[in-house]
């Protein structure tokens, strides 16, 4: 089913051309909404792509003055997930943008998500992934964008009861790419019980979003851990319900081994890291019946 849109002036006079400008052909019946922009020298359209089933979600923009596509001949991918998307809606950003919204079911539900499209057609940032990876009795937290436009920073926040959040570490973004990037941030002191993370994502004009938050459970019992982290000079290793004797290793993000040493795991001793350049490195902790990895950042 072809889609067609043309503009009628306040005399009633047809704009563009006799019944209308193709904008998406269709075999299917289409879901779409349009809208001005911010300006009034655009259109703003949005529909959901039965051919590409589930439907993906695409977005163009139209000069109100000679019908030209400005988001390309086909527009511009919003969602292209493998799981159904329905039911967009779009509204202006305050500008030349849209701030677009569609039923997903990518959670086996039937949720509402939502996007930013700037004036040019980019999306600042498309975020594929964000979760956690239990790693003895530390958290390390992984994301990746497959689309970044004018991205700053991304500020991981935890907390203990899924309401009141705080920092615990800041990553810079790529700022602009249209490829596949991955992050990661280890939290190296997550409280026992469950903890609560989420990433708040700002653009270089400060601008930001949430994304769904994740919960980590801690379980009390045996564990190490390693403070402060970030470290200067020293490097403390505590040890909870362990009493062993251990080999201490460091290796840098090579696998290069620089360090190592024997520690009798019993409460808390000292390692002197005051040699070894700024990086993020691995500790490996080896005892007869048990090996852990760590990571701390050298600063």
């Amino acid at each position: 089913m072809p889609s067609n849109v043309c503009p009628i002036n306040g005399g009633g006079i047809v704009q563009w051309t006799v019944n209308g400008k193709l904008v998406a052909s269709q075999n299917h019946p289409v879901s779409y909404m349009a809208s001005p922009d911010a300006t009034i020298s655009a259109v703003l359209l949005i529909w959901a792509d039965p051919l590409n089933s589930p439907q993906d979600i695409i977005a163009q923009k139209m000069s109100i003055a000679d019908g030209s596509f400005l988001w390309g001949n086909e527009g511009i991918l919003v969602c292209g997930r493998t799981d159904a998307q329905s039911e967009p809606a779009l509204i202006h950003n305050g500008g030349s943008g849209a701030i677009i919204s569609w039923t997903d079911g990518r959670n086996s539900s039937q949720d509402i998500y939502a996007n930013r499209v700037l004036a040019n057609g980019t999306i600042p940032l498309i975020l594929v992934k964000f979760e956690a990876q239990l790693i003895n009795q530390d958290v390390l937290l992984k994301w990746s964008t497959s689309s970044e436009q004018n991205n700053s920073y991304f500020d991981v926040e935890r907390s203990a009861d899924g309401n009141n959040f705080s920092s615990i570490g800041k990553v810079n973004a790529t700022g602009n790419s249209s490829s596949t990037i991955n992050y990661s941030l280890p939290d190296n002191d997550p409280a026992a019980g469950n903890n609560f993370y989420r990433l708040k994502m700002v653009d270089v004009d400060g601008k930001f979003t949430f994304c769904k938050i994740i919960t980590v459970n801690i379980v009390e019992g045996k564990s190490l851990r390693i403070y402060p982290n970030p470290a200067r000079n020293t490097l403390f290793l505590h040890s909870s319900g362990i009493d062993a004797n251990a080999l201490f290793q460091i290796l840098d993000l090579s696998g290069k081994k620089v360090k190592e040493q024997k520690l009798v795991l019993t409460g808390t001793t000292f390692v002197d890291i005051s040699d070894l350049p700024k990086s993020v490195y691995k500790i490996i902790i080896k005892t007869k019946t048990n090996t852990e990895q760590l990571t701390f950042v050298k600063k």
